[in-house]
């Protein structure tokens, strides 16, 4: 059996790859946001209409806050 020898000069895998490396390292920072902002509490101040001397604090739905916190750490933890 003969022996042959090729070389193949890849184009472009070192670029992609720093890229990836990026792109992990971006997705662990947007992780640690989501869990930062998922950590806040919000309140929210209105005031009627009709009597503006009548105000009440109701807090935000904390649901709506982590909800894309959740999709983001989901997404994060099939890498």
């Amino acid at each position: 059996m003969n022996e042959v020898k090729i070389n193949v000069k890849l184009i472009g895998v070192e670029e992609a790859t720093a890229k990836a490396e990026r792109y992990v390292e971006l997705l662990k920072e947007a992780k640690t946001l989501a869990d930062e902002l998922a950590s806040v509490e919000f309140e929210i101040g209105i005031k009627q209409a009709t009597d503006s001397s009548q105000e009440s604090i109701i807090p935000l739905d904390e649901k709506s806050i982590t909800k894309s916190s959740d999709l983001l750490t989901r997404s994060l933890k099939t890498l």
